[in-house]
């Protein structure tokens, strides 16, 4: 099982002319039933970038879309995980938000992730796949 990360669902959003693609691509394997584990956490990463950017109109239909995959777990985010990522942030010198992800990943035994964020890499167990 991988982790979605963020930028995953963003791209699509935005179809971004370089990831976009891959990025659905991505989706359409979970759609079609390659089992895969998001976080509240990242569904509320993803609202805000749409709320930020002018965008609220269309956060219902992102949240309503996620329905449709019937295999991603959408896993609440834990007070827990922002502890273990407080603690992450003393070793690996990256954004607090990606050891958040990295935190409910080691708590579900996730050990791929999703993403195209390169600050994944630095931290030791955790593979990215962005193809």
């Amino acid at each position: 099982m991988r982790f979605v990360d963020s930028n995953v669902f963003i791209y699509v959003l935005d179809r971004h002319p370089k990831f976009g693609e891959t990025a659905r691509n991505l989706l359409k394997r979970i759609e079609e039933g390659e089992e895969a584990l998001t976080s509240t956490f990242v569904i509320a990463e993803v609202c805000a970038y749409l709320a930020k950017r002018g965008r609220a109109g269309e956060i219902k239909g992102f949240v309503d879309a996620l329905r449709g995959y019937g295999s991603l777990l959408k896993k609440p985010c834990l007070y827990e995980d922002f502890l273990v990522a407080g603690e992450l942030m003393q070793t690996y010198g990256v954004d607090w938000g990606d050891l958040v992800i990295v935190a409910q990943m080691q708590r579900e035994g996730v050990k791929e992730i999703y993403s195209n964020d390169s600050h994944f890499d630095l931290i030791p167990n955790i593979r990215r796949l962005f193809e």
